[in-house]
């Protein structure tokens, strides 16, 4: 439960950080959304495990 609830705060946080930087014309808020996306979709794609 709390692995789901970290992961939707990370894109809501990154949807509300667009918004920002789109309204201020901020790229530093915009940068900040791309890494929050970024962990967003790290914790949801499935982990590969190794061959060997």
């Amino acid at each position: 439960m709390i692995h789901t609830l970290t992961t939707a705060g990370l894109v809501l946080a990154a949807l509300a950080l667009y918004a920002a930087g789109a309204d201020s014309g901020s790229a530093g808020f915009v940068i900040a959304g791309v890494a929050f996306e970024m962990a967003f979709w790290i914790r949801r794609l499935p982990r590969r495990q190794d061959a060997g």
